[in-house]
């Protein structure tokens, strides 16, 4: 199944989970008012049952002015519950992180183990073309354990624990962190905090009725009269708070055995892609094996581990009671599933290590991109061992100053100002004059140093390069990324002309960044449809800016249109004029759009691109941001030189 597909179908599922939430408050609703019912028969002294020749129960508990407020009340506090628990969430993983008393790690750390898995998630990133997510490390659990968490890729980051990195190898923490990747391209992160939110808001009922219940026996409303009769004014309180505990926790039992279906079945998956991505599967069984094998096994000690347990890479909790609560298969059972024949055998062992780098032989040269777009397409939202190996070997040849210039705040700003400076002298200074008005003296300093870094930088080397500085410029204030992207802008348009790679770099940076600081693009809309007709307007805008971009000929402007539009299997005429800006309208748009449209636009757009039958370096950039701006990753186009 490829990126879209596995979009589709976490789409899918989000939609199921919807529809089994609904249920499970309408049942929910119909306890309640039961409990309710009876609470308020039994305190009126109203027979239930009586005789039934002069009473019907039916009219007796069936009260439809009741029913209408408690389903309102009952709907107000579940919704409530859910809207607060992803109002707690807003921050995507930074969020989820926190919960867990996680700790950021830096480039700058000393620690060789904490340094080994900053490179390996940076590399991970690199292959599969996302910006490099944040490391944290849960640094007081010795365990063998991991997690990725969410709401989209620009804002996910990566856990770890301290036991993970100290344990287990480089090949097997490569193998783990694939597995986390894989819940990034998949999906699966969005759709876990929507779990944790849709589970919170049935726990609320629960929890109503434990303050009702306790607050009754704490106020002595049920208590012996006189020692010797029992004073009842009380007791409808203790039976409504009982019943809601009842109702509630036995809800989220139910939740919880459907967050841990929908989970066992995507850590099956997230197996499999690790293994797929790095070619190696003794790099996941062997974490696997060690986790089996270790005294501290994968269980946290966190209090908060059961609420985002179906987040993590092993089981954090034990289950003493019932395996079907697990949100992981058995340790065996997904050994089994990368090989075969394991015998149960639980002795920590050494992995194979990981597959040569691709020879010279099977790289493309280094002026154009030899994929054709149906490969480029396939290659969205996916890492082979082959993009593993060029990005260990990209990082490797950047240099470590300019590498640590990228990775802090000052200095990342200073990477991509350096970037987008002219090889024009006149232009050039003119674009130093700017950042001089806008930039203060530290910042400068670090400018200059970059300039001289990022002098012999190669082309293919530039988009990795930026992913890299997308991390680091997340930790910027509101004001400083203001003027930040102020400036990207003024540098871009100082020659009133955008090139393939500026309008890459500035659209990467909007559709990471923006969301962040508060940017919200002037249109906005979900595209949920399955006809191109419905998006027709918006390709038409894309493929017409698409391709005009670059200074390119009339004649091959049209040729690119023409292609985009059979992709989608469309006839349309030739716009008079397009822009950037309705461009990236339209990039806004379909962003929205349901997964496997996506992918018939992307490859319109690829197809529009190729339609002279070869792809620039400078294209494949422009590929790559136009796969940003919709979700889908695509990672880079391995070059050699």
């Amino acid at each position: 199944m490829n990126f879209f597909e596995q979009q589709a179908r976490a789409k899918r599922h989000s939609v199921i989970l919807t529809v089994i939430f609904l249920l499970a408050v309408a049942a929910i609703i119909c306890s309640v008012y039961l409990i309710i019912s009876l609470v308020y028969l039994s305190a009126t002294n109203t027979p239930v049952m009586g005789d039934l020749t002069h009473y019907r129960p039916t009219r007796i508990l069936w009260n439809p002015k009741l029913f209408a407020i408690i389903s309102g009340f009952t709907l107000v506090v579940v919704l409530l519950g859910s809207l607060y628990k992803l109002f707690q969430l807003r921050g995507g993983g930074e969020s989820v992180a926190q919960m867990l008393n996680a700790k950021k790690l830096f480039p700058s750390t000393h620690d060789l183990n904490e340094k080994k898995v900053l490179n390996v998630v940076e590399e991970m990133a690199i292959a599969s073309g996302i910006p490099v997510p944040a490391v944290y490390l849960l640094e007081n659990e010795q365990n063998i354990n991991a997690f990725a968490a969410g709401i989209h890729s620009s804002d996910a980051v990566v856990g770890v624990t301290r036991g993970c990195i100290e344990t287990l190898s480089r090949d097997e923490l490569q193998g783990v962190i694939a597995h986390e990747f894989s819940h990034i391209f998949n999906g699966d992160m969005r759709l876990n905090i929507r779990l944790m939110g849709l589970l919170h808001g049935i726990l609320v009922i629960a929890l109503l009725g434990r303050i009702i219940f306790e607050g009754s026996a704490r106020t002595g409303t049920v208590r012996l009269n006189s020692g010797r009769s029992r004073d009842k004014n009380g007791a409808p309180f203790l039976i409504l708070g009982l019943g809601l505990m009842v109702v509630g926790y036995v809800g989220v039992f139910f939740g919880r055995l459907i967050k841990a279906a929908i989970s066992r079945q995507r850590e099956f998956l997230a197996d499999a892609s690790a293994v797929q991505f790095t070619r190696n599967p003794g790099g996941i069984s062997g974490a696997l094996k060690k986790i089996g094998a270790d005294k501290y096994g994968s269980v946290l000690s966190n209090l908060e581990t059961e609420e985002i347990s179906h987040f993590l890479f092993s089981d954090g909790i034990k289950h003493r009671l019932v395996s079907i609560l697990s949100t992981h298969p058995p340790l065996i059972t997904r050994i089994k599933r990368i090989e075969p024949n394991f015998d149960g055998d639980f002795t920590p062992f050494e992995p194979k290590s990981a597959p040569e780098p691709l020879t010279e032989n099977s790289l493309d040269n280094k002026t154009h991109i030899t994929l054709s777009p149906i490969e480029i397409i396939n290659t969205v939202g996916s890492i082979s061992a082959g993009h593993i190996a060029y990005a260990e070997k990209l990082r490797s040849e950047l240099p470590p100053e300019l590498l640590t210039l990228a990775s802090e705040a000052y200095g990342a700003r200073a990477c991509i100002y350096g970037l987008l400076l002219s090889t024009d002298g006149e232009q050039r200074a003119n674009q130093v004059k700017i950042l001089m008005e806008r930039c203060e003296e530290q910042l400068m300093k670090e400018v200059r140093r970059g300039i001289d870094l990022l002098a012999p930088l190669k082309p293919a080397y530039r988009l990795p390069l930026v992913e890299i500085a997308l991390g680091p410029l997340k930790d910027l204030s509101q004001r400083e990324y203001e003027i930040f992207r102020s400036t990207v802008g003024a540098l871009v348009w100082s020659d009133q002309l955008c090139t393939h790679f500026e309008y890459a770099l500035q659209r990467m940076i909007m559709r990471h960044l923006d969301h962040k600081f508060g940017f919200k693009p002037a249109l906005t809309a979900v595209v949920n449809t399955a006809t191109v007709q419905d998006v027709l307007p918006a390709c038409a805008e894309l493929l017409s800016a698409l391709s005009r971009l670059g200074n390119r000929s009339e004649e091959r402007a049209r040729a690119g249109y023409a292609a985009g539009m059979r992709a989608l299997g469309q006839v349309s005429d030739f716009p008079v004029e397009s822009s950037l800006e309705k461009m990236d309208q339209a990039l806004t748009l379909l962003e929205g759009a349901a997964p496997l449209m996506k992918q018939k636009v992307f490859k319109a757009c690829v197809d529009c691109i190729f339609a002279d039958e070869s792809i620039t370096i400078e294209e494949g950039e422009l590929i790559r941001a136009i796969g940003s701006a919709l979700g889908c990753p695509v990672p880079p186009f391995i070059i050699t030189h």
